[in-house]
């Protein structure tokens, strides 16, 4: 994740991105790169000193945005995230649910064209696990987002897409449904399922 969000360079090879078929990968671009494509990771903390919004607001001036232009879009995606009843509090007084989600609220900002989320359902119960998929999937309409996870729970409620690493390789990429199928017949619900195929692809099975 960090090689996708730019945080970290390749040690060989080259990383680019491409939105759709005919349009020029951006890779050289870095500048245009790192608008386009935000990053949650999974130790996410806020700036101390700024409120929900003024963090927001600080999120879209860093991804470039005009000071201007960052306050007057920061109310609407704090709306999107669910958070425009605290945007008054202060940022890091927040709990680990509505820290997860003001995360998502500074990629709303600047719509950005891909949002890559590291573990980020880790430590939240399931009501904080449950809120964050329902603003994940109404905020992840028009953009890709890429998650990494652990955690197979509830994941077939929002993933059209499964990509399985094991030992720095793919091991599986395909559709959930593909994905599915790699469940032995005896397993029995959605999640069920899920793990199965898991340990299935992990195990080698496949």
């Amino acid at each position: 994740m960090g090689l996708l969000a730019g945080v970290l360079k390749p040690s060989d090879g080259r990383i680019a991105l491409q939105i759709s078929e005919g349009q020029s990968p951006l890779g050289a671009r870095r500048k245009e790169y790192l608008r386009r494509v935000s990053w949650v990771p999974q130790a996410f903390s806020p700036v101390g000193g700024l409120s929900v919004l003024e963090h927001v607001e600080y999120s879209g001036w860093l991804k470039g945005m005009p000071a201007r232009e960052a306050k007057l879009r920061a109310p609407e995606a704090l709306k999107l995230a669910g958070l425009e009843d605290l945007a008054v509090r202060p940022a890091a007084s927040l709990s680990g649910g509505q820290t997860q989600r003001l995360g998502l609220a500074g990629a709303y900002v600047h719509d950005a064209d891909v949002l890559l989320l590291d573990e980020p359902t880790v430590g939240l119960d399931m009501a904080q696990r449950e809120r964050f998929t329902e603003v994940l999937r109404a905020g992840g309409a028009d953009r890709i987002t890429v998650m990494s996870t652990h955690d197979t729970a509830g994941i077939e409620s929002f993933v059209d897409r499964v990509v399985v690493m094991r030992r720095g390789a793919v091991a599986f990429d395909g559709t959930l449904d593909e994905f599915l199928i790699r469940a032995p017949e005896s397993a029995g619900s959605d999640q069920q399922r899920l793990t199965a195929a898991y340990v299935s692809v992990m195990e080698g099975d496949f």
